[in-house]
This record gives C-alpha cells, structure tokens and sequence, in this order.
C-alpha cells in the first residue's frame, strides 16, 4: 500500500457511443412490414389496453379505502373466528377459501413477485433494513434458509 487513497471513480478522456445504443433507437423490422392503416389499428388497441389499465387505477384511488379496509379486516376477524366452529375438514376448507378474498384486500402479491426476481447476492442484503414490516412467518423462513 502506498498510502493514497482511492476513489473509486476513474477519469474518462473521451466518450465512445456504444453501438447498442443504436440498435435501440432503429425500428424494428416487424415495425417496418406493417402499412400504416395496420400500425394505426395496432397502436389503438394499445391505447385502449393502457386505458383500461389506467381506469382501473384511477377506481381504487376514487373509493374509499378508510371505510373499506377496515370493514375487510372486521369480516377477516370474523371468519377467522369461524374457523373454531367447523366441524370438518370440508367446513375449514370452506373458511379458509373464504379468508382469502378479504385477505386479499390488503395482503397484495407485489412483494412475492418482485422477491422471485431478487438476484441470489442481494437475498441477505436488504432484510435487515426492511424488518419492521416482516412478519415471524417471514423470519422463520429466513432462519430456515
């Protein structure tokens, strides 16, 4: 060590455009095959597909979410307090499926989905930093793996 410090960066003398880059701002072959009546008609369809997706957003913003959530989370209580007075395995089945719809309403897929594209390197990283909204279930599994 001869005692300077690094810092991390290095100096470029000159820029040398990628020639990817390029490809990315070419039309695509299957762009240039079509007529413009077809790429109108495409492009429509696309923007009714953005609609409809925007629609749906723009309907959970307009509800109201303090009066829903918690009626979803009194009904939870109750059917998982039902969950004592089944007497088969066909009554819990039934109660348990029946959990799931109001589960739903505040437990989304968001975080199991974008775990499972989560690199091998970055899966201890961030678990600390993210713990007050782990639950034990979620600890248990990190111990366990």
């Amino acid at each position: 060590m001869d005692g300077t410090k690094d810092s991390g960066t290095d100096h470029v003398e000159q820029y040398v455009e990628n020639p990817k880059d390029q490809d990315l701002r070419s039309v695509p072959t299957a762009l240039l095959d079509w007529s413009p009546e077809e790429r109108r008609q495409r492009e429509k369809v696309l923007v009714r597909k953005i609609d409809t997706r925007l629609l749906i957003i723009m309907l959970v913003m307009l509800g109201k979410p303090s009066i829903y959530l918690p009626g979803c989370m009194i009904v939870w209580g109750i059917i998982s307090c039902l969950t004592a007075v089944t007497k088969d395995f066909g009554g819990l089945l039934a109660v348990r499926f029946s959990l799931g719809f109001v589960e739903a309403a505040w437990l989304s897929n968001d975080e199991k989905v974008l775990a499972a594209w989560r690199l091998e390197e970055d899966i201890g990283e961030d678990d600390w930093v993210d713990s007050e909204h782990q639950s034990m279930f979620h600890g248990a599994k990190l111990a366990i793996l």
